[in-house]
């Protein structure tokens, strides 16, 4: 299996608790610990 790319801002996904999945060969940021959907949507 080869090595997911990573984007500029994956330091930052670490710090806020990210969730990555792979997808397309990148590792890319699904889910964030400290965001909830109300605090987006309401």
């Amino acid at each position: 299996m080869t090595e997911l790319k990573r984007t500029p801002l994956f330091e930052v996904y670490k710090e806020y608790g990210r969730k990555t999945v792979g997808f397309g060969g990148w590792e890319l940021p699904v889910q964030f610990s400290s965001i909830s959907c109300t605090d987006t949507f309401l």
